[in-house]
């Protein structure tokens, strides 16, 4: 039988267990890990590798604070990055500590702690709420720049002026030229209602002159699309935002352009070609020719030269806070050409020394471990770390594999799995990055959320969004409960809904608590995470060396559970606060949670530690 201390064994990257958070080379750096007290634990070490050499480091010191012991480790940053993991020795067996669990096994090192040297991540990322909106379809602040029907031939479909309330129609129908005249002078006018809600950064998708509606096509990087109010509409929007303490990050695809690029024709040599000469299109998309990295000329174009389109829109008078870049995981990946490590590498170094602050965000459906390791990108869209796995677990199937091949539908519910996919995730990423890691529920490319699910487990879903290690990010109109129109990914962009008197209030008040809670709760922008097995629900838990909050998605009726809650500090039952449930009865004594729920939902609670 395990030894019940060996689940309270907890260490991270968070300021709790790591200081300094941010070292540089030549730094000392003070490591915990902390479990609680027993008397079968006989040596703590640290095992690190020292110019590529295994090296071994006794705990000397150790402190006990209420029922946990803290051992402790000194040593100095020697190297750019250095993993490491606990080895814990009892009188009878040797026991394995990583960001994945404890194991009585020697681990690989992919899933070490690991300390990255000299990274400075954009600190103003883990206090924010982020808010992607598509610019079309939010608010059209001057109807004079809108596209008229006939005004544009594109790819065989002739643009359409769109009316507030038409319904949006597929892609096959609409060839994405459907405008309905949403523009940046309407977001501009719409900031203190962004602002109101709480929200403090913008996501834009792409605003660059382009014939389609997306802009993934771009025409011309140097020019904002005249039907979003072209460049000046740009600088007085940011100019605004940061007047009212809110950053933006503009989407952009480094990847491809749209075949209309004056590039096309004037430089074809920054284009990729297949081996009889043809255009090579991303995704055998005609109208999408990908851009080929091998050209020394496009990387000084593209980011390395100080009007490059990279650094210009960081630049007065447009002075952007980041880049979401579409793809990420196909830029400077062309066959025989596979430089795209090197690529990005440089990409960082010379936007980050423009900009240290610079948020470097990327699309990545997969594994983005490699990419996230503080040289190349600062966080991924989270889409396998968060949004595919949590989809799943609320009975969304998984979309990236449905556009595959046949999926069947997968048992939801199963915390176990859940647990399993964010765990490994996390456990390859540094934990200097995760906070940085954008998670959202829904967005431009996927159904939305609120049209797969009952509003019981959207509000499960939102809760727990919101709790969960990363930066959350709200969809346009989501904290509404605006729908899309089902059934097909397109249907995502709505149109968004103005009527007060058609919001979802429930759904409303959820975002505005968490938002708040989010805001004024240090533990959930930075804290420590760790999902917790009692058998059955899920419950995931945030925590600090002040306050925790623990997350119970219970999804039977009349459910009762009993929770060990040892691998935190003594819990001071008379601060014990339910944020959310109802119809629940519980009791705590000694750190044991007992509870029973009579309904399914989600259940919040937030607990202080005695001193």
């Amino acid at each position: 039988m395990k030894p019940v201390w060996l689940d309270t064994i907890h260490s991270d990257n968070t300021p709790l267990f790591m200081w300094p958070i941010a070292p540089k080379i030549g730094d000392t750096v003070r490591i915990k890990v902390r479990m609680r007290q027993n008397a079968e634990v006989k040596r703590v070490y640290l095992k690190r590798k020292y110019n590529g050499e295994e090296i071994v480091l006794e705990s000397q010191d150790f402190f006990t604070k209420g029922d946990l012991v803290y051992y402790t480790f000194d040593f100095q940053v020697n190297e750019p990055m250095i993993l490491y993991h606990f080895i814990i020795l009892t009188e009878d067996n040797m026991y394995f500590y990583n960001q994945v669990g404890v194991f009585d096994h020697y681990t690989v090192d992919t899933f070490d702690f690991k300390i990255i040297a000299n990274y400075e991540g954009p600190a103003w990322v883990k206090q924010s709420i982020f808010y992607q909106i598509f610019p079309d379809r939010f608010y059209n602040g001057n109807p004079d720049n809108d596209v008229q029907d006939g005004q544009m031939l594109y790819d065989g479909h002739v643009s359409q002026k769109k009316n507030w309330d038409d319904p949006v129609g597929t892609h096959e129908e609409t060839g994405n030229l459907n405008f309905y005249g949403g523009d940046l002078e309407g977001i501009t006018q719409k900031i203190k209602y962004l602002k109101e809600l709480g929200v403090d950064a913008l996501y834009l998708t792409p605003i660059f002159e382009a014939p389609s509606v997306h802009k993934y096509d771009c025409t011309d990087y140097e020019q904002v699309d005249p039907c979003f109010g072209g460049n000046q509409a740009l600088k007085e929007l940011t100019s605004k935002l940061h007047k009212n303490g809110m950053k933006i990050v503009l989407d952009i695809s480094i990847n491809h352009t749209g075949i209309n690029h004056k590039w096309v024709q004037e430089h074809p040599e920054y284009y990729g070609k297949k081996a009889n000469g043809e255009l090579e299109f991303w995704a055998g998309v005609k109208t999408l020719p990908v851009l080929s990295y091998e050209n020394d000329s496009l990387h000084q174009v593209m980011y390395q030269n100080q009007d490059s389109i990279l650094q210009k829109y960081f630049n007065p008078p447009f002075n952007i806070d980041g880049w979401r870049f579409d793809v990420g995981h196909n830029v400077g990946r062309l066959h025989q050409y596979q430089g795209y490590q090197q690529l990005w590498r440089n990409i960082r170094k010379t936007l980050k020394e423009q900009n240290k602050e610079a948020y470097l965000l990327a699309e990545h459906w997969g594994d983005a471990g490699e990419y996230l390791q503080g040289d190349m990108w600062d966080a991924t869209m989270n889409y396998f770390g968060f949004y595919r796995p949590v989809n799943k677990y609320f009975g969304v199937k998984d979309i990236f594999y449905s556009w595959r091949i046949p999926y069947p539908s997968s048992s939801h519910n199963n915390s176990t799995r859940l647990e399993k996919e964010i765990t490994q995730y996390y456990g390859k990423i540094p934990g200097q990055l995760q906070d940085y890691l954008l998670n959202a529920l829904s967005s431009h490319d996927v159904i939305r959320f609120i049209d797969w699910v009952e509003e019981d487990t959207l509000i499960a879903a939102i809760i727990f969004q919101f709790i969960s290690k990363g930066t959350p990010c709200i969809y346009y109109g989501e904290e509404n409960g605006q729908k899309g129109e089902p059934g097909f990914t397109d249907g995502n962009r709505v149109p968004m809904e103005w009527e007060k008197k058609k919001y979802n209030q429930r759904i409303r008040n959820t975002y505005e608590k968490m938002i708040r809670l989010r805001k004024t709760n240090p533990v959930l922008q930075e804290g420590s995470f760790r999902f917790l097995d009692c058998g059955g629900p899920l419950v995931y838990l945030r925590f600090n060396d002040e306050a925790a909050f623990l997350y119970i998605h219970s999804n039977e009726l009349n459910q009762k559970v009993e929770l060990d809650l040892n691998i935190l500090p003594n819990i001071d039952q008379d601060q014990m606060e339910v944020i959310f449930g109802q119809d629940i009865l519980y009791s705590l004594e000694k750190n044991q949670l007992s509870f029973e729920c009579r309904c399914k939902q989600a259940i919040l609670f937030k607990m202080n530690f005695r001193p």
